[in-house]
């Protein structure tokens, strides 16, 4: 029965997730079931299973593992064609529910993921072992943790080049270029991107492709590669035009406004940032029209243009402070700082700049994910995808940066 009931689990996550992430390579190099799951009308219907199921996905996939950690082998016994183990699609089952989210579980599922490792380490099974790793890493930045992330998804991507799972590792790779640009290494970033890169066009992953190209982008701008960033970011503007992917647009958008301001090409930069910004705003992509209404503001600042730039500042920090980014809106105090500066009221400039320093100073508290966009990537988001600090990359994006 608990064998059936892991199967029907996993079949439904796979065409959950299929719905949740179109396209991704990910729903077909997870394992196969004995059994069929249920289909889904939309993401709407998915999203409502995955988060009514998941506690019961949790609960199997626990037990799984106790059974690996106990006996030396799971209880569950059967296998897919391909041969793998309960403890393998148990894992499976989690990657495909990770789109989903596990924000209001994060203190229950990462515990069973330590377990699935472990027991996938007593099993000697690299891959299984790689992808809970991943989890792991995964589940670190959807915490807001990047640091603590680092380890367990270096870890993953060493089992999965062991394996050959060149999916999960092409995530992982990606996933290492958000958590060292998060820490200011961009420069190795740009690195772990570029292997991400190689690994989508050998999988035939296009929107992964033009993801991570733009990823690899802002890496490259915030380690003075400005320049390689607008041609690589008009790139893929160029291949968007046959595609209608507004979230991509538009993050492409925003990162080629931060590469032209980079370059002083300040009234270059506020034309992106207005596309970005009207493509947002069209989409309903609530938060990255946010983003890319400060960062103008910041380029119309040194246009010297301090009145218009004031304004959008002030409409950009009350978003990001209605929706609780803190962070984000600590980097936003500190443009509007320095517009107060520009229009002489020193008193303000010194208020918003305190407020800001205060912001940053704080320890990071776990905190409920921002949720912008239409359809979140895999992240397995992420991942939270980039965490948002006062000179790293911005948190409303997260929805495309991790696909």
């Amino acid at each position: 029965m608990a064998d059936r009931q892991l199967d029907f689990l996993l079949a439904t996550a796979r065409e959950a997730f299929r719905h949740a992430v179109p396209d991704d390579p990910v729903t077909g190099a997870l394992a196969e079931t004995a059994v069929p799951g249920l289909t889904f009308t939309g993401l709407q219907a998915a999203q409502r299973w995955a988060t009514e199921e998941c506690e019961a996905a949790l609960s199997l996939a626990g037990r799984i593992a106790d059974d690996v950690l106990r006996t030396g082998h799971p209880e569950i016994t059967g296998a897919e064609p391909g041969g793998g183990t309960a403890l393998r699609r148990a894992v499976d089952l989690l990657i495909a529910l990770s789109p989903f989210g596990p924000d209001p579980r994060l203190g229950q599922v990462l515990p069973t993921v330590h377990r699935l490792a472990e027991a996938a380490v007593q099993l000697r099974d690299r891959r299984t072992e790689g992808r809970a790793r991943f989890l792991l890493g995964t589940y670190g930045l959807a915490a807001g943790q990047p640091a603590r992330a680092e380890a367990p998804t270096r870890a993953a991507a060493d089992a999965c080049r062991e394996s050959e799972d060149l999916v999960v590792l092409r995530q992982a790779h990606n996933d290492l270029g958000l958590i060292t640009s998060y820490l200011g290494r961009h420069g190795e970033a740009v690195g772990h991107y570029d292997e991400a890169l190689a690994l989508a066009r050998r999988l035939g992953h296009r929107s992964g492709e033009l993801v991570t190209k733009v990823n690899a982008a802002l890496a490259r701008a915030r380690s003075g590669r400005a320049d390689e960033a607008v041609t690589a970011c008009e790139s893929v503007l160029w291949r968007l035009r046959t595609r209608p992917d507004d979230v991509v647009r538009a993050f492409t958008l925003y990162v080629l406004g931060l590469a032209l301001h980079a370059l002083h090409r300040y009234e270059e930069a506020v034309t992106r940032f207005t596309a970005c910004l009207t493509v947002s705003e069209e989409a309903g992509l609530r938060g990255h029209g946010t983003q890319a209404r400060f960062r103008m503001a910041d380029s119309l600042r040194a246009l010297g243009a301090p009145r218009p730039a004031l304004e959008h500042a002030r409409r950009a920090l009350a978003a990001l402070e209605e929706a609780g980014a803190a962070r984000d809106a600590a980097h936003c105090l500190v443009v509007l700082g320095r517009i107060r500066t520009d229009l002489g009221d020193f008193a303000a400039a010194r208020d918003c700049l305190e407020r800001a320093r205060d912001s940053c100073a704080r320890p990071p508290r776990h905190r409920r994910r921002l949720r912008h966009t239409p359809r979140r990537r895999w992240r397995g988001p992420h991942r939270a995808g980039p965490v948002s600090s006062c000179t790293g990359t911005t948190n409303c994006w997260a929805a495309c940066t991790t696909r």
